[in-house]
């Protein structure tokens, strides 16, 4: 079978520098993976920190699973709270806050 292109020495070059930028790009999104996990869990800690001193008795665990969305005993009120505050620091970056 004849080739249907001609080998180039520069190609090797070219294969070798795309193969480069794509570990690059791999590497880049595992890291920002690690900032999101990394971002979320300083969030959850603040939240619990922080409804913690008005009096809410929910653990960090408890805390970590409102979060997500995953049903917790407890009292309703602090429940409610912790979801509260997580809508609200969510929101705050489309008010123009960090």
């Amino acid at each position: 079978m004849d080739n249907f292109y001609t080998e180039s020495p520069l190609w090797h070059e070219k294969i070798s520098g795309i193969h480069a930028l794509l570990e690059l790009v791999k590497i880049r999104e595992e890291q920002s993976g690690d900032v999101l996990r990394s971002w979320k869990l300083n969030r959850i800690m603040s939240i619990h920190a922080s409804t913690a001193i008005e009096g809410n008795r929910l653990t960090l665990g408890q805390v970590t699973d409102v979060i997500n969305g995953i049903p917790v005993w407890g009292p309703q009120k602090d429940i409610k709270e912790v979801q509260n505050a997580w809508q609200a620091y969510n929101e705050l970056p489309r008010l123009g806050c960090p």
